[in-house]
Order: C-alpha cells, then sequence, then structure tokens
C-alpha cells in the first residue's frame, strides 16, 4: 500500500510538471518567478519552486510542527 501511495504521489508530481510545460511555466519558481536551476530540474523535473523557496517552504514548515 505504501508503494502504490508514493507512486501516485509521484504521478500527481509529474502531472503537474506537464501541465506546467503545457502553461509554459516550467521551469519558473511558483513563490518568487525565477527562473529554477537546470541542475535542479535535472535532479528534480517536477520541482516547483526554486532552493531558496523551497528552504524557506520547509522552514515554515518545520516551525508549525
Amino acid at each position: 500500500v505504501y508503494i502504490l501511495e508514493k507512486e501516485l504521489k509521484n504521478i500527481k508530481y509529474i502531472n503537474g510538471a506537464l501541465k506546467r510545460i503545457y502553461e509554459k511555466t516550467y521551469g519558473v519558481c511558483e513563490i518568487c518567478g525565477e527562473y529554477i536551476p537546470a541542475n535542479r530540474l535535472k535532479i528534480i523535473p517536477y520541482a516547483k519552486y526554486c532552493i531558496k523557496c523551497k528552504e524557506e517552504e520547509e522552514k515554515r514548515k518545520r516551525r508549525r510542527k
């Protein structure tokens, strides 16, 4: 069950990336609007945020817990 849930989550991320490609916003951070570095997209092709914004988001999540 865990593997299925993880794969469904990955499909959701991939579909989001495909949507951003279609909308011509792929590779642009959804928070700050800056370009996401190509190296990051090679590692995480469905990344929605640049490294700086992702780190800030993770800090906010940790503070809420």
